[in-house]
């Protein structure tokens, strides 16, 4: 069940083939199967073939991620409605810190005590269709337990680099019971 409460502003105006649209959201105490996420605000806009984004996922004041940037399209309805995406979508994926736990009503049954802060510094290029990710991300203090296994781990440190080819463990630990892995 996903609760909260938005609050949003749209307004179309322009033409049927060459529409100007604004949508401004804010979403407050957003949760998802009784797990608060945060508070989620969007502002976005349509107009000469571009649609620009600005957003934030805020689950305190410290705790803040945001996606940012422009994706070229063409919107109308003139003739039927119509959406089509074009090369040259570039948004910003960031976040100095959030907080992995609220993510556990996300994940399967059998992972429990999620924990850490997600780090992340992300660019996306192409389209929204076909997409390319490069950057990196990373887990701090991470924790969780596989409950199947009876299994805690602790002390995830991961550090990812991502390019549109490939995926590179920079660097990985982690520790259960009395071992350690790196």
């Amino acid at each position: 069940a996903i609760a909260g409460t938005v609050d949003a502003d749209a307004a179309i105006t322009g033409t049927a083939a060459a529409p100007l649209v604004t949508l401004n959201t804010n979403t407050t105490n957003l949760g998802i199967n009784g797990t608060r996420l945060g508070d989620l605000s969007f502002d976005g806009a349509y107009q000469s073939g571009e649609t620009t984004i600005d957003a934030s996922m805020r689950q305190d004041a410290r705790d803040v991620a945001t996606l940012k940037g422009s994706v070229p399209m063409s919107l109308g309805w003139s003739h039927g409605f119509a959406v089509v995406f074009r090369e040259g979508m570039a948004l910003r994926f960031n976040t100095a810190g959030l907080r992995a736990a609220p993510l556990e009503s996300l994940a399967p049954p059998t992972l429990h005590a999620i924990g850490g802060q997600i780090l992340a510094g992300l660019a996306l290029r192409g389209t929204p269709v076909k997409h390319s990710v490069s950057g990196n991300a990373g887990l701090l203090d991470g924790q969780l337990e596989i409950v199947p296994l009876a299994v805690k781990v602790t002390k995830v440190e991961a550090t990812l680099a991502l390019t549109p080819a490939a995926i590179r463990v920079d660097r990985f630990t982690a520790s259960s019971g009395g071992g350690t892995l790196t």
